[in-house]
């Protein structure tokens, strides 16, 4: 029978994930692991023409299907976390900041289905920052954009 997602879970990328913690520790670097944010809101009420326009999606997920895209980023979210938590890594929740400060203009801050656009990149990349700033001094100095 054809692959659903209820069959998936990315053992490919938990395994690579988990390997690549673990260079990094291996040559003395600290890593940082971060949730994928994407282009479709937890609230599908939000979707619009433009979240449709740029959407891709894996051959298993049927065409159009909107709510098995955000169950798909959910499951890649949720192997993150857990690696996270797992190997002690550092994590960034670059969705939960996405969905609080521009949950009804992702369709704006995305190109595609996955990939921010530039001022998506500038909006996550001073989250990054802020984070990495405040887990490695306890100081909450900046304030996202």
């Amino acid at each position: 029978r054809p692959m659903t997602l209820n069959d998936f879970y990315p053992h490919s990328y938990d395994y690579h994930l988990r390997k690549i913690v673990q260079r990094c520790r291996q040559h003395g670097t600290s890593p940082v692991l971060m949730t994928l944010p994407c282009l479709f809101p937890a609230d599908l009420s939000l979707v619009g023409e433009g979240h449709r326009k740029k959407m891709h999606q894996p051959p298993f997920v049927p065409v159009g299907d909107i709510k098995s895209m955000r169950r798909l980023y959910e499951i890649y979210n949720g192997a993150v976390r857990q690696a996270a938590r797992e190997e002690q890594a550092l994590l960034i929740e670059g969705e939960e900041f996405i969905a609080r400060r521009f949950d009804d203009q992702r369709d704006i801050l995305f190109s595609d289905t996955c990939h921010p656009t530039v001022e998506g990149n500038q909006h996550l990349g001073w989250f990054i920052a802020e984070r990495l700033w405040e887990a490695y001094t306890g100081i909450l100095r900046v304030n996202s954009k």
